[in-house]
């Protein structure tokens, strides 16, 4: 519940927050002897509360929760969700065998999603135009060589061949994403920056047009206009939010978000967009640069709230 406290030096002891976290978090969930507590805690955190008083504002008596929940670990039984079959609405579901052109390319294209370096980009491009001659026309195929291509750093021709793809299939999702890549960075070291921010956007709303919930286009259109140095337009920031809606597991984007909304001054909603990332459970460490921000959004929030005040 306070993580300076978690910081302190602990002499060698076993370490158990990961397990008790999530013990903790089972009992107020479902144990049904705390309602609504779990809800009164972030919403707390959420309003700018310390950790350590949320935590008592909500709890109460922290020594006390100590023992409830050495005792409900103690249990031979605990609670769950059941969920009836019959509950569950599921749509149809179709299978079907890849074209050869998807299996030879699917080597290919499963690299390039697990993240390649500038090293394994230059050694799995080979292998994609290799295969894309042996495929020359298969949408699947092209977009799946554009996007090596674009991590080989060669956007002119991952254009071309997200073009060529999109000549053979206009819905091809992952042929508009490629092509936004590499025309996003074409347009970052343009001599004609206007003509190239524009080209771009016009491949923002191709993709938009195609998949209207796909997080993509609403991200490179902010960041279209904030690498042009352009004024943010407030459907650039409400784009921004539905992306985080639509991706939250972007920290990126989240990042992104939250400096948009300190330089518009919404303190209270970039404290709340900032918070998954300052309290992630994976970088607690001091260097986190969320948990910084967090205070000092927090204390301009306070700042602006006692002004408004006086």
């Amino acid at each position: 519940m306070d993580a300076s406290a978690y910081k302190k030096p602990r002499n060698g002891v076993y370490d158990e927050f990961y397990g008790r976290s999530w013990l903790l978090y089972h009992y107020l969930l479902l144990s049904g002897k705390r309602p609504r507590q779990l809800i009164n805690y972030q919403l707390a955190l959420a309003n700018g509360a310390t950790e350590l008083d949320a935590a008592k504002t909500a709890f109460g008596d922290l020594n006390q929760l100590e023992k409830e929940i050495d005792a409900y670990l103690k249990k031979p039984r605990m609670n769950y969700v059941p969920i009836p079959g019959e509950k569950l609405k599921v749509g149809a579901v179709t299978v079907r065998k890849m074209r050869d052109a998807e299996a030879a390319i699917m080597p290919v294209v499963l690299a390039s999603k697990r993240g390649v370096t500038a090293e394994t980009a230059t050694t799995l491009l080979p292998q994609a135009q290799s295969i894309a001659r042996s495929y020359p026309n298969d949408p699947f195929v092209l977009a799946a060589l554009a996007d090596a291509e674009h991590d080989a750093g060669n956007y002119t021709v991952a254009v071309q061949m997200a073009d060529k793809a999109l000549a053979a299939d206009p819905a091809s999702v992952n042929a508009h994403v490629q092509k936004i890549f590499a025309l996003s960075r074409l347009a970052e070291s343009s001599d004609n920056p206007d003509s190239a921010w524009k080209r771009t956007r016009k491949a923002i709303a191709a993709l938009n047009k195609v998949e209207v919930d796909h997080p993509i286009p609403l991200i490179y259109y902010y960041r279209s206009l904030k690498s042009a140095g352009e004024g943010i337009t407030e459907v650039a920031t409400h784009g921004l939010d539905r992306a985080l809606q639509l991706a939250p597991y972007d920290k990126s984007v989240r990042w992104e978000l939250t400096q948009q909304l300190v330089a518009e001054e919404d303190y209270a909603t970039a404290y709340r967009t900032l918070l998954p990332l300052a309290n992630d459970p994976h970088n607690r460490s001091d260097d986190n640069p969320a948990i910084k921000l967090l205070a000092l959004i927090k204390q301009d929030w306070e700042q602006r709230a006692k002004a408004e005040l006086q």
